[in-house]
């Protein structure tokens, strides 16, 4: 059925392998900003935070840098993110790496003031250098039923 975006309040995670993107520009719905964290990205976690419980039904992403001209495949791309929410339910959302439009995933309806990202795996960019060797994510849009 249809969807409208559901606005986080907050968005909070330190990259482990050193400075990288502010989670909360994830929340700017700004194309030229990107989140992004050095490495492969396996086990980096960014909490979403509501300020009342929603009721989420899917989740949009635009996996990659898309903000940078010619980075999108030169960087790593993510494959898997797990998300988790407050009554520990979860779910695993897989990405084609190649596509840099939004990737949307639906899933049966939770009620959380809390989403959970944690990254599973990804897969190594076209370019070798240390600067390319990061993940990003490009925007985010948490699903409701419209």
């Amino acid at each position: 059925g249809a969807v409208a975006a559901v606005a986080a309040q907050y968005a909070t995670g330190e990259c482990r392998g050193g400075a990288g993107g502010a989670p909360p520009t994830l929340l700017d719905d700004d194309p030229n900003t990107v989140w992004r964290c050095p490495g492969d990205g396996v086990g980096e976690v960014i909490d979403f935070t509501f300020d009342q419980p929603v009721h989420l039904v899917g989740i949009r992403l635009v996996n990659g840098n898309t903000a940078v001209p010619d980075r999108f495949l030169a960087e790593r791309r993510i494959t898997a993110i797990r998300w988790m929410f407050a009554d520990g339910s979860f779910f695993d959302q897989g990405f084609a790496p190649s596509e840099s439009s939004p990737q949307e995933v639906r899933f049966p309806e939770t009620t959380t003031a809390l989403a959970r990202m944690e990254i599973l795996s990804s897969l190594p960019g076209e370019d070798e250098d240390t600067e390319a060797d990061s993940v990003s994510i490009s925007s985010l849009e948490f699903l409701a039923r419209a």
